[in-house]
């Protein structure tokens, strides 16, 4: 019988005691494993929506695609040609940060999920930082392709509806208004579902080695058999990463401020501007600390989770709470 607590249990157990993963869990999270949490979050902060369209219109007008703007760069090549160079130094800096991170939290992202796969089954391997960014870098395109598919989808999602809530906005028609509700009551569910079976399909290409159309066939067909559970599951998460973040945030605040009144009291006993801002500066240290920790241990315990779920479904199969509270009844 698939038991929530046993499998928050053990991600519990494995995100603690394999600290290592740790690393994988931090730079994970740019990318993150918690899309849905996401379109949640999107689905009641429509305001952002408006601004990104107007971030987006705003960037259009600027004309930085049109000829003219084209023709300036290559008259400025001409001119000073050391300004362009050291522009596009720049650039090519930029974009090779942006390729590094894009590699380093796709291969963690792998390397957590084999990991955790590993463990989780018994296998007695070596299992370090080293041999999950290894094991990231073989399965990189198909799962950078697969969280790049899921992120396009949901941010034009969240796009189309922010620009229909503009048009109810400015006409306040009825029809508009309907519109919107339609789509809204639509396509957020249609994005969570999405959401579910791109995670089932990450999975499936690096526990079970499956190309990149075929893992995206037997995620949606483990979603479709398993769809309750899935939200179930993102539920009960959601709580746990509620209630996770204000722990964090509590510790971290009351951390800074004990050490905050110690370098207060040094100021005005001491009368050190030294030591109070060193003081200070641990503070902050602390703070930052505790943060980055305690997102990463988050992290990897919703990846690991999310795993455990998936070895089980695959294996066992399994029932929803929901169903198993109808049949008793």
């Amino acid at each position: 019988m698939l038991s929530y607590r046993a499998i928050l249990k053990q991600a519990w157990r494995i995100s603690w005691k394999n600290r290592f993963l740790w690393f994988f869990g931090f730079f994970a999270s740019i990318i993150s494993f918690t899309a849905e949490f996401k379109v949640i979050a999107q689905a009641f902060n429509q305001e952002s929506g408006i601004k990104s369209l107007n971030n987006l219109q705003m960037f259009l007008s600027t004309g930085v695609f049109s000829k003219d703007a084209w023709a300036n760069i290559l008259g400025l090549f001409k001119t000073d040609p050391k300004s362009i160079i050291f522009l596009l130094v720049v650039l090519l800096i930029v974009l090779g940060l942006i390729a590094f991170f894009a590699w380093l939290s796709t291969s963690s992202q792998v390397g957590i999920i084999d990991a955790i796969n590993r463990i989780i089954k018994g296998k007695k391997e070596k299992l370090n930082i080293k041999i999950g960014l290894k094991k990231g870098t073989k399965k990189f395109w198909p799962v950078f392709f697969m969280n790049l598919l899921i992120s396009i989808i949901i941010n034009v999602i969240y796009l189309l509806i922010s620009f229909l809530l503009i048009l109810v906005i400015i006409k306040n028609q009825s029809l508009s208004t309907v519109l919107y509700g339609v789509i809204f009551l639509v396509f957020i569910p249609i994005s969570l579902f999405l959401s579910f079976m791109i995670k089932y399909a990450i999975a499936y290409i690096v526990i079970e080695n499956k190309p990149f159309f075929q893992a995206i066939k037997h995620g949606w067909r483990l979603f479709v058999q398993n769809w309750l559970i899935s939200i179930e599951m993102t539920i009960v998460l959601f709580f746990i990463n509620i209630i996770a973040i204000l722990l964090i945030s509590i510790i971290s605040f009351i951390g800074f401020f004990l050490l905050f009144g110690l370098a207060l009291s040094s100021m005005l006993i001491l009368s050190s501007g030294f030591l109070f801002w060193l003081i200070l500066a641990l503070g902050a240290l602390f703070l930052l600390i505790v943060m980055i920790l305690g997102g990463a241990l988050l992290n990897t315990f919703q990846i690991a989770s999310w795993t455990d779920l998936f070895i089980q479904l695959r294996n066992k199969g399994g029932e929803s709470k929901l169903e198993r509270m109808f049949q008793e009844n």
